[in-house]
């Protein structure tokens, strides 16, 4: 059994249906915390936006994570050895 993730196309509209899902989830949860009065669903409804969010710059992030790989590293000096920059050396 593979464990790779699914082609392009269908985890692009699980990211899609997932939004939506949350969204409507945080502004139901806001509308019901401000006619009830609840703090707590107020807080829930931020918390579901920073989901949602996540979510929104996860297409981003995979496409990244898909790029070759460079040949040098911003970590390393010419020489090879490791930087450090705040070290004083």
């Amino acid at each position: 059994m593979s464990h790779g993730f699914p082609g392009n196309g269908a985890f692009d509209r699980r990211l899609r249906a997932n939004t939506t899902l949350n969204g409507a989830i945080a502004l139901a949860e806001f509308a019901g915390g401000l006619f009830s009065g609840s703090l707590t669903l107020l807080l829930d409804a931020g918390h579901n936006l920073s989901d949602v969010a996540a979510v929104v710059l996860a297409p981003w992030a995979r496409r990244f994570s898909q790029r070759p790989p460079t040949t040098r590293s911003r970590l390393r000096d010419p020489t090879g050895r490791a930087s450090r920059p705040f070290s004083g050396s």
